[in-house]
């Protein structure tokens, strides 16, 4: 996850993007328990980097809301007096 901060200073998926990049760990994660298939190293590698990516840019997206809706809030308060 460190390599998605300096990764998130120059780009940041929009929240669909960042769902679809969960998408192949669990494919892969949910093959595993239903059958006998078990996944490679590298492969074990490559989705959760992705969906380390994927994490990240929900977390991103959801303190940037929280964020941007405590400021108008506050603005809210300051306006009411």
């Amino acid at each position: 996850m460190l390599i998605c901060i300096p990764l998130f200073l120059f780009w940041r998926p929009d929240i669909r993007i960042s769902f679809a990049l969960m998408i192949p760990m669990l494919i892969d994660g949910f093959t595993q328990k239903l059958t006998t298939y078990e996944s490679t190293n590298f492969r074990r590698f490559i989705t959760g980097f992705l969906f380390g990516i994927g994490l990240v840019g929900i977390i991103a997206d959801m303190t940037i809301s929280c964020f941007y809706s405590g400021v108008e809030y506050g603005k809210a308060l300051r306006n009411r007096r």
